[in-house]
């Protein structure tokens, strides 16, 4: 029989090497991020399919390696997610499609089974909730490179209530996510601007005391 585990927040202090804020603790208690550790044929095989697909690609045809030419398949992605927005109010259409598609998981340097729904997405954003409220709190400004469909801003509202918002992303879909946003009353102090990592935008005005962030982004680019 596998073996269930619960991420408690003392473990996640641990991973982390600070101390959580109540407000993350709760987080991560109220995200039930159970999972059950996987059997040794089970990790044999994962590895095996890895190699497949890094050496082989005979496993899944649809892996793709990043690059410019992706644009189109992100503008559709993104697309999905804006439609979903305009069909309603919740802000929970804007997360990823790619989240929760992958059986397996990596924690702490292995791989396990997640026991909840949203197991991947739960803990991406506890992660990035713990970034934004340590270093992003206090600034007046938080820019976003590689927004998408800006969810990580709108949760970084959570933890700064004054800073202006800017995302930046290549697809025209994330600037029309963001109208949407504003639109629909559901951040005001936003606003998206067309930002290609490929062809970076140096006139991008950067005001005084203003942060950074970037997620599951600059791997895109690869080698540029």
């Amino acid at each position: 029989m596998n073996t269930s585990s619960v991420i408690t927040a003392d473990e996640m202090e641990e991973v982390l090497q600070t101390p959580l804020s109540p407000a993350l603790r709760k987080e991560c208690e109220e995200a039930s991020l159970r999972y059950e550790e996987i059997s040794d044929k089970e990790r044999d095989d994962y590895v095996r399919e890895v190699i497949d697909v890094l050496f082989k690609n005979s496993v899944d045809k649809d892996i793709k390696p990043a690059g410019e030419y992706r644009l189109q398949e992100w503008e559709q992605g993104w697309n999905e997610n804006l439609q979903a927005l305009k069909n309603g109010k919740n802000v929970n259409d804007l997360i990823p499609r790619y989240h929760g598609k992958h059986k397996l998981v990596h924690w702490r340097q292995r791989m396990v089974r997640p026991l909840i729904p949203n197991f991947d997405y739960k803990i991406h954003c506890l992660i990035v909730d713990w970034a934004i409220e340590t270093f992003l709190r206090d600034v007046n400004a938080i820019f976003e490179f590689g927004c998408g469909p800006a969810y990580h801003l709108l949760r970084a509202r959570n933890f700064n209530p004054k800073a202006r918002l800017i995302g930046l992303d290549w697809t025209k879909t994330s600037q029309q996510i963001i109208r949407e946003i504003i639109e629909k009353g559901i951040e005001k102090n936003i606003e998206g601007r067309n930002f290609n990592f490929y062809k970076p935008d140096y006139s991008l005005d950067i005001s005084p005391n203003s942060g950074f962030l970037t997620v599951a982004a600059l791997e895109q680019v690869g080698s540029n």
